[in-house]
């Protein structure tokens, strides 16, 4: 119940922006138990969770309407221009979530009085999307653009059951006074994708930014427009869209589609250290710490067509010889990696009445080909 977005040429447009409404509420449940074991010189640890993750969310783009001007004359004489001026149709509200299980053993080992040991694994399975009433979609690559469900497509990905995480650490009292300790560890961690990767993109080319809103029959969610002649009603207690017409598209189709045999993306992350007490009250500690992040999340158009003319644009896409009726393709892929590596130093000094002083320093350099799953500008 508010104003449509109203846009007159050359001014600042009046309303509601056209990505509103747009709304998320998100819920969790959790079970967790641990167990710790001590015997002799080893101290056990064991433990799982389940998560179940559900995001009820809607992003009704254009569910105002959208009603353009060509100038201030034609806002006054209330002539509208049948470009640009939208409404959207359909529901665009979708319940999703993900059931997540992980499990870990770890062995904390204390072999002598001035070496101990770390030894874990860790195994995760991370749930492929799913929704309440299965309102979602894939583009395959022999198939189309498929709804899950239908034979051939169970699920929008294929599930990864392959995510065992190893860790390791060491600490060592080098002359057994407690006064030069150095440590070490690695550990492998695998990451819980946002549901926004899967829901909330934004695109500019105008594609649909999740895939419970890619254009097949049944869900319906579409705009509705007019024709390039056409007059539009405008005028007090006229309904301006109701001569509209619309349906789902035909041609030049945007999907947003993603890999259907992704894996979890993961984490190796390292550090060594060396820590020194210098006098009784200060400690110097120097670091190399780093990580490689592989699998990670990244979004590119599978459909881009080839350098050349814009008037034969879409005969040189990839996929138009089999799906001509489709444009961009927005494709979320787990096939970007990241690299950072660290050279730390700290110094801490416990001063009196419970007060410390530390002072830090880091010269670090991080390198990635993309830096998280959500779009965000021209590829």
């Amino acid at each position: 119940n508010s104003l449509p977005t109203i846009t007159v040429s050359g001014l600042v447009s009046l309303g509601a922006p056209t990505n509103v409404p747009r709304g998320r509420i998100s819920s969790a449940f959790q079970l967790v138990d641990n167990v710790t074991w001590t015997r002799g010189s080893h101290v056990f640890k064991f433990g799982g969770e389940y998560r179940r993750a559900i995001v009820d969310s809607f992003a009704d783009q254009n569910a105002r309407g959208r009603i353009n001007f060509n100038n201030l004359a034609d806002f006054l004489a209330g002539v509208v221009s049948t470009s640009g001026t939208v409404l959207l149709r359909g529901q665009t509200r979708r319940e999703t979530f993900t059931n997540n299980v992980g499990f870990f053993a770890q062995d904390d080992w204390k072999i002598t009085q001035r070496v101990t040991l770390n030894l874990g694994l860790r195994y995760e399975y991370l749930g492929v999307l799913q929704e309440k009433e299965n309102r979602l979609s894939n583009f395959l690559f022999d198939r189309g653009l498929v709804p899950v469900g239908d034979a051939g497509l169970k699920n929008v990905w294929n599930p990864d059951y392959n995510n065992f995480a190893p860790r390791f650490g060491f600490a060592y009292d080098v002359l057994g006074k407690s006064k030069t300790v150095v440590r070490g560890a690695v550990g492998m961690y695998y990451d819980t994708p946002s549901q926004d990767y899967f829901l909330l993109q934004s695109f500019q080319n105008g594609g649909p930014g999740s895939l419970g809103l890619n254009p097949i029959p049944g869900l319906d969610v579409f705009n509705v427009s007019f024709p390039a002649a056409a007059t539009i009603p405008y005028g007090p207690n006229i309904s301006i869209f109701g001569a509209a017409t619309g349906g789902l598209p035909t041609s030049n189709i945007a999907l947003f589609a993603t890999d259907i045999n992704q894996r979890t993306p993961y984490i190796f992350n390292y550090n060594a250290n060396v820590q020194q007490q210098l006098f009784r009250d200060t400690v110097l500690q120097v670091s190399y710490v780093g990580s490689q992040g592989r699998r990670l999340y990244r979004v590119r158009d599978i459909n881009q067509a080839t350098p050349g003319p814009a008037a034969t644009r879409q005969s040189r896409r990839p996929f138009n010889a089999q799906f001509p009726q489709h444009s961009f393709i927005n494709y979320l892929e787990t096939s970007a990696n990241s690299s950072y590596n660290a050279f730390q130093a700290n110094i801490r000094q416990r001063l009196t009445s419970g007060l410390n002083l530390n002072v830090s320093y880091t010269l670090s350099k991080s390198t990635d080909d993309a830096s998280n799953g959500i779009y965000g500008g021209t590829r």
